[in-house]
């Protein structure tokens, strides 16, 4: 497994990442980063609340809340979104500060509590069953990545965005009823 993992909540109005220091206070370490403008450091205590009762926390660390921001104009491809997808208001991004397994299926399940309490969608800022290690040809990549978005319930968007060559590839943006199966998918994986 890759480098550290991230994941975007896809917010419908402007919000502050300190808002969700009450949700999280009781299972949850939750400090300021260092910087100009701190933002919240997770620390996941208890897994349960997250729907992991019993999960094992050694190897976890702990998780970035960043600022939330404007989308990206090279982010994201106006004209080309699928109909029915709305961009967002702000996306607030989400950061493993470790690597491995554990930290993935944290930071999945703790993006998701978020994502319900913010009424947002996931950005899962690679194409389901297809990440950035994948060394298959694009058409290879896309329909199977195709066939896992149409295996799960819910809404699964494919989103293009421009890459640093300027090239369209894309991405895959779930509500919470697809992230959720995804999480319990034997192909699960975030990446950054």
């Amino acid at each position: 497994m890759g480098d550290q993992p991230v994941v975007g909540l896809w917010l419908r109005e402007r919000t502050d990442p300190w808002d969700c220091e009450p949700w999280l206070r009781d299972f949850c370490g939750v400090s300021p980063s260092c910087g100009e403008k701190p933002a919240p450091v997770i620390l996941v205590r208890d897994p349960a609340p997250l729907g992991l009762p019993g999960f094992d926390l050694t190897d976890v660390h702990s998780v970035d809340y960043g600022w939330p921001e404007a989308p990206d104009p090279d982010d994201l491809v106006d004209a080309a979104l699928p109909q029915g997808l709305v961009p967002p208001a702000e996306v607030a991004w989400l950061h493993a500060v470790g690597r491995g397994r554990a930290n993935q299926v944290v930071l999945g399940h703790l993006a998701l509590f978020l994502a319900q309490r913010h009424d947002a969608l996931i950005d899962v800022c690679y194409l389901l069953g297809s990440g950035p290690y994948d060394d298959r040809d694009d058409e290879a990549q896309l329909a199977d990545a195709r066939a896992v978005a149409a295996s799960l319930p819910g809404g699964v968007w494919e989103v293009p965005y421009l890459t640093e060559d300027g090239d369209t590839w894309y991405r895959h943006v779930c509500d919470r009823e697809a992230f959720a199966a995804w999480l319990d998918h034997p192909g699960f994986e975030l990446y950054s």
